[in-house]
């Protein structure tokens, strides 16, 4: 049974208030002193006093309103509640490298899920130091909406030669078809999948292609993306892509819990460009990738 169009919409409503809270909290830490760890020991990947008590804000927020949906979150554990049809999937600060830079491009991303369908997808842009921040938005049958102006993907059948589009095939896990290769567009990475997923609804980026990312960093986007008429292509196995599935939960990723285990690789953009892209591209075998990236250190490339 589907969600009722009255649900779908008061749920999106509290997401936009709930990402424009956290926007402010991290707004505050943006322009201030805060602590920074790591996820590990050894890791690359930090996390700051923004991103926790943005998540702590963010998942009361949520409880407050509907504390029979779960969550999940990039920055704390599963709050899943048994027999759940709704739940929310979080990153409270996607981008924490550009962020602890003072570099102004992250987002905060909150996308829900009903019975593993992506239904309503909300991501607030930060924009540079004078400007706003934006609100991306999207639920299922109602359009992408950008600060409350709707947007739309432009179709292309080939990638445009002075188009955007975040693949770079030198350094990437995939090589192109000589054709693919030599016109792709001029390269560019934000370094927040969840706001270049937003680029590729408003036409800034013709395509994405994405590494592994985790179900936080996409659950938003795909809502976004498709209702602003483009499509997410995953790679189920090396080098066989598919439409990404309408649901999320099968017989593999059962629960809300198992999720977490989510990374496959996706492709973003207008339908029958990332479906040509798909047939163009294969992935890289390991020693290639070790080649390369011993030549990369080396600066030999």
């Amino acid at each position: 049974m589907e969600p009722k169009s009255q649900i779908l919409e008061d749920i999106e409503n509290h997401a936009v208030m709930v990402a424009n809270s956290a926007g402010e909290l991290v707004e505050k830490y943006f322009h201030s002193t805060f602590d920074i760890n790591y996820k590990s020991q050894g890791s690359s990947d930090p996390v700051t006093t923004a991103d926790i008590e943005a998540d702590l804000l963010i998942r009361n927020l949520i409880k407050e309103k509907f504390p029979d949906h779960s969550i999940i979150s990039e920055e704390n554990e599963a709050h899943i509640v048994s027999n759940a049809d709704y739940c929310w999937v979080i990153d409270p600060l996607d981008g924490t490298n550009n962020f602890l830079n003072k570099f102004p491009f992250h987002s905060i991303s909150i996308g829900i899920l009903f019975k593993g369908e992506p239904i309503v997808g909300v991501i607030l842009l930060r924009n540079l130091p004078w400007q706003p921040s934006s609100i991306i938005r999207a639920r299922k049958g109602n359009g992408t909406f950008l600060d409350n102006q709707k947007v739309n993907v432009v179709s292309n059948n080939e990638p445009i030669q002075t188009g955007l589009a975040n693949i770079r095939f030198a350094r990437s896990r995939y090589k192109a078809k000589r054709e693919l290769a030599k016109n792709t567009g001029d390269f560019r990475s934000i370094g927040s999948t969840a706001y270049e997923i937003s680029l590729i609804a408003t036409s800034s980026l013709q395509l994405a292609v994405f590494n592994h990312p985790k179900i936080w960093d996409i659950a938003a986007g795909i809502t976004i993306a498709k209702e602003a008429g483009g499509e997410i292509m995953i790679e189920v196995k090396p080098n066989k892509w598919i439409t990404s599935p309408t649901v999320f939960l099968n017989s593999e990723f059962d629960t809300y819990h198992t999720l977490y285990n989510w990374n496959l690789s996706i492709l973003a953009g207008p339908s029958n460009l990332i479906d040509y892209v798909s047939k163009n591209i294969k992935r890289r075998s390991f020693l290639d990738m070790f080649i390369r990236r011993t030549r990369w250190k080396l600066g030999l490339t």
